[in-house]
């Protein structure tokens, strides 16, 4: 059986970890003491606000923490560009479930190139990260907490990377079908399409378990509850699905995470504090810009 080892961990496990942990990570936090309370009423946000100003910012901050990763690993540019790709297929996949899961429309088969596209490019990324990998030499060395770890994490890499492959090539299978029954004319099947949710779900999960996983042993799963509990959700609501409330109705709960990170990383044994000195400075000053707007 193969191991990822955090732990002694297996892949299953940490893989039904990290799934649960997106799903439910509001409730990792109840409980705790907050600079303001993640309760506070519900905050507007103006529309011209939003777009002019409190989105760019948070679109600054996950920039600034992707920029953070690449100097903690070499191959995070490569985890980074592939979920740069998966964001290009999850805003084809929202058009497409709007008018292609069961009635297709004329942009179904637009929709469906687009998305098939971008699949390859996440597909050759993984195919050369996974030769890079076999060779590069983690900069991890300098945070070693027990011998063999960098191996490990090398080989940790491997696994993912092939399980990435393993959903490029279901989910080009369910295209190919698809391409079929437009040519046929056929009616769509909506077992297939839950099958195919799935799919994206599970490629965006095991992207989001490569990103996290190059970086230093002792740090890395606080750098991953940041990831699902500030970042992710930034990704998710902001930068995807465009939802201007959210920051409102979620201030509390954001600003605690990120205050919680910011203690960590003022700790001087913190092995990649150094790595994110400049960066979590701009990501700190511009969250305090939103919120002086947001609650003056």
């Amino acid at each position: 059986m193969h191991l990822l080892h955090t732990g002694k961990i297996t892949f299953k496990g940490l893989f039904t970890f990290f799934f649960i942990l997106i799903v439910f990570s509001h409730s990792l936090w109840a409980g705790l003491p907050v600079a303001f309370s993640p309760d506070l009423r519900p905050i507007k946000v103006p529309a011209p606000l939003y777009l002019n100003y409190l989105r760019p910012q948070l679109k600054g901050i996950l920039a600034a923490f992707y920029t953070t990763l690449k100097r903690l690993h070499p191959l995070e540019e490569n985890f980074i560009q592939m979920k740069e790709d998966w964001v290009k297929i999850e805003e084809e996949r929202r058009q497409w479930a709007q008018s292609c899961s069961l009635q297709k429309s004329p942009q179904c088969r637009e929709l469906a190139k687009n998305i098939s596209k971008s699949i390859a490019l996440i597909e050759a990324e993984a195919l050369k990260t996974l030769a890079l990998n076999s060779r590069e030499k983690s900069i991890e060395q300098n945070f070693k907490t027990y011998e063999g770890e960098e191996d490990e994490t090398t080989l940790n890499i491997h696994f993912l990377l092939e399980k990435v492959l393993n959903y490029c090539t279901s989910l080009n299978l369910f295209l190919d079908q698809f391409f079929f029954q437009l040519k046929t004319k056929q009616k769509n099947n909506a077992s297939k399409e839950i099958y195919f949710e799935s799919l994206l779900l599970e490629l965006d999960v095991t992207l989001d378990l490569l990103l996290i996983e190059p970086t230093p042993y002792l740090s890395r799963e606080k750098l991953r509850l940041f990831w699902a509990n500030f970042a992710k959700k930034i990704e998710k609501n902001i930068i995807l699905e465009d939802q201007p409330k959210y920051l409102g109705n979620n201030l509390g709960d954001l600003n605690f995470i990120l205050n919680e990170f910011n203690v960590y990383m003022d700790k001087k044994r913190n092995p990649v504090a150094r790595a994110f000195s400049n960066d979590f400075e701009d990501i700190h000053n511009r969250w305090n810009g939103i919120l002086r707007i947001l609650l003056d």
